[in-house]
């Protein structure tokens, strides 16, 4: 589990407890990263269609989705409670 999750405690005890509450939520994150996954289905499906490329600001509107990316695998990354901060 990555350290992020107990970085603003400062208590042996406190981040334990958090860590069991956080592990026991591990449904809830699953069904997260399902729904992470359909977003950034749908924003791939926008990225790679040809109208996108006919909007005004087609550029600005790609910056944004590779924004919405980045965010959504950074998200999966901390929610994935198997993976330590080296991986």
């Amino acid at each position: 589990m990555k350290t992020i999750w107990t970085s603003n405690l400062t208590d042996q005890e406190d981040k334990e407890r958090f860590e069991r509450l956080v592990r026991s939520s591990k449904p809830v994150l699953n069904r997260l990263d399902e729904v992470l996954n359909e977003r950034m289905k749908a924003i791939e499906q926008i990225q790679t269609g040809v109208e996108i490329y006919k909007q005004p600001g087609w550029d600005a509107l790609l910056a944004y989705y590779n924004g919405s990316k980045a965010t959504i695998k950074l998200l999966k990354n901390i929610i994935n409670l198997d993976q330590k901060d080296n991986q």
